[in-house]
């Protein structure tokens, strides 16, 4: 399956980053974008995500879950060669 390129955040693109009661927290800006295989992602990136206790191992199993249910729900499997957009990001102002 390719990847839409207007989905894809775009490196040097800024977010304003909400509360739940839609109050802004911060503004970030890509500062880096790319695809890697599932079974690629680094911990370094999975610590930069922040979940859990930061691990590569715990990023695994919590992304793992979620993309077999999303890709389920459009008739598509899962594996660990599964394509995975990786977008990284600097907060460049807080509220």
């Amino acid at each position: 399956m390719k990847l839409s390129k207007h989905l894809c955040n775009k490196f040097g693109a800024c977010n304003i980053i909400l509360s739940s009661d839609n109050q802004p927290l911060c503004i970030n800006k890509t500062s880096k974008v790319y695809s890697t295989q599932f079974k690629q992602v680094s911990s370094d990136h999975a610590y930069k995500e922040g979940e859990g206790d930061k691990s590569l191992e715990y990023w695994r199993e919590v992304q793992r879950s979620f993309f077999i249910d999303e890709l389920k729900a459009v008739n598509l499997v899962f594996d660990e060669t599964t394509q995975k957009v990786c977008v990284e990001f600097e907060v460049i102002a807080r509220y």
